[in-house]
C-alpha cells in the first residue's frame, strides 16, 4: 500500500474490473481515492456499498476506456483481464498503456495455467489458454503470455502466487509493471 500511495500522489487509483468491491475497499481504508470500473451494475452497486468513498463507473475492457490519455499514476487489475480473447486483451492492456502516466504502477493478477480449481484446462479451448468454462469463457496465463502482454512495460515483480481469497485456493501470476513513456 505504501508504494501504493507514494505513485497515486493523492491522485485517484484507477480500478479495472472492481466486482463487489472487495480491493476497493481494502484500497480505499488505506487513503487512496479509487475510481473503481466494472462492466456489472449490480457488481458496482455491491462495490458501492463495500466502498463508499470510490467513484464506480460502469465500463466495459473491451471498449476505448473513457478517460484521457496520461489520466492515472497507478492503475489495478487484479483478476479482470481474463475474459476476452488474444486481440481483446491486448486491447485492453493498450488502453491501460495509453491511460498510465510515464513511470506509471500496474498491479495485475492473472489466472496461471496451474490454477486448476478454477478451470484451467477445462472446457472447449476457443483459442490458445482460453477455454470455455460453463457460460463463460475464461484465459490462463503462463509466463510467456504475461511478458508478452506487457511488452513495452517494464516488468518490476513476476511472480506465480497461491491466493487465498475463494472457497479454493487459486493460482494466479501477480505482476507489477512501470509504464513507458
Amino acid at each position: 500500500m505504501p508504494r501504493i500511495r507514494n505513485l497515486s500522489l493523492d491522485e485517484p487509483v484507477l480500478e479495472l474490473g472492481c466486482g463487489k468491491g472487495r480491493d476497493t475497499a481494502t484500497l480505499c481504508a488505506g487513503g487512496l481515492a479509487v475510481v473503481a470500473t466494472d462492466i456489472s451494475r449490480p457488481s458496482l452497486q455491491q462495490c458501492a456499498k463495500a466502498a463508499r468513498r470510490a467513484s464506480a463507473l460502469q465500463m466495459d475492457l473491451r471498449e476505448p476506456f473513457p478517460f484521457r490519455a496520461m489520466s492515472f499514476r497507478v492503475i489495478v487489475a487484479s483478476l479482470s483481464l481474463h475474459y476476452f480473447s488474444w486481440a481483446g486483451t491486448k486491447g485492453a492492456v493498450a488502453e491501460i498503456a495509453r491511460c498510465i502516466r510515464p513511470g506509471g504502477l500496474l498491479l495485475a493478477r492473472f489466472n496461471s495455467t496451474n490454477d486448476i480449481h478454477h478451470g484451467a484446462g477445462v472446457g472447449d479451448e476457443i483459442e490458445r489458454h482460453l477455454f470455455r468454462v460453463g457460460v463463460r469463457e475464461k484465459r490462463f496465463f503462463d509466463r510467456a503470455d504475461v511478458v508478452g502482454l506487457l511488452a513495452g512495460w517494464h516488468i518490476d515483480q513476476l511472480t506465480e502466487q497461491t491466493i487465498q481469497r475463494y472457497e479454493k485456493s487459486k493460482v494466479v501470476w501477480e505482476v507489477a509493471a512501470l509504464g513507458g513513456a
